[in-house]
């Protein structure tokens, strides 16, 4: 996304890039709209006839209307990234002297990493520090393993595993833990200039 951002911001300007996510946004909520909709309308999930659980209609009519939170979490981090993205990369445009690929990469980069730190930083505040109740020392330490080796999957097998085991131990709903260090393994893995994936991106 953010590179998409890079390359409008680069050619149009910052202002036609927040437009541009701007429209993103507002075609995000319409289409959340439309499954909560959705998830009003009479009748049963198709799920609901190989299992005849009335739970399981109950769960996919949360899960497709009652995630305005995750929708109001990721709405925010989406905007104020993207303006922090746009504005970062212009000025940083302004300040570079040649217009070559280079000088590209550098205010894509630059703009890129603060940018993705704010998002993830908005959304883990806003769904799983606000209305899940997760700590900030298991997401800021998944964060930091993520980062420092490039893997979310490396961090969900080793500090994962021992977040569990901890969380068993003092009583904790493993829900929430699991949540918790999901977060941090996938925060630090796209902030770490090591992974893989970032630097497909």
């Amino acid at each position: 996304m953010f590179l998409c951002m890079d390359v409008i911001c680069k050619r149009y300007g910052g202002k036609a890039s927040i437009k541009v996510s701007t429209v993103a946004l507002l075609v995000n909520l319409a289409a959340s709209g439309l499954f909560y909709l959705l998830s009003l309308t009479p009748g049963m999930w198709g799920e609901f006839y190989s299992t005849e659980s009335l739970e399981v209609n109950r769960a996919l009519n949360a899960t497709f209307g009652g995630t305005w939170y995750i929708v109001l979490g990721s709405g925010l981090a989406f905007m104020v990234s993207s303006i922090v993205n746009a504005v970062i990369n212009t000025l940083i445009g302004g300040r570079l002297i040649s217009n070559n690929f280079i000088a590209f990469a550098i205010r894509s980069y630059a703009s890129t990493i603060i940018a993705q730190f704010v998002d993830n930083m908005i959304f883990a505040t806003v769904v799983s520090k606000v209305f899940f109740g997760w700590t900030w020392p298991q997401v800021l330490i998944c964060s930091i393993t993520s980062l420092a080796t490039g893997t979310s999957w490396g961090t969900m097998a080793s500090m994962g595993v021992a977040f569990l085991g901890i969380s068993y131990g003092m009583g904790l709903n493993p829900a929430i833990t699991v949540g918790a260090v999901l977060s941090g393994a996938y925060f630090g893995d796209k902030m770490s200039p090591l992974s893989d994936t970032t630097n497909l991106a």
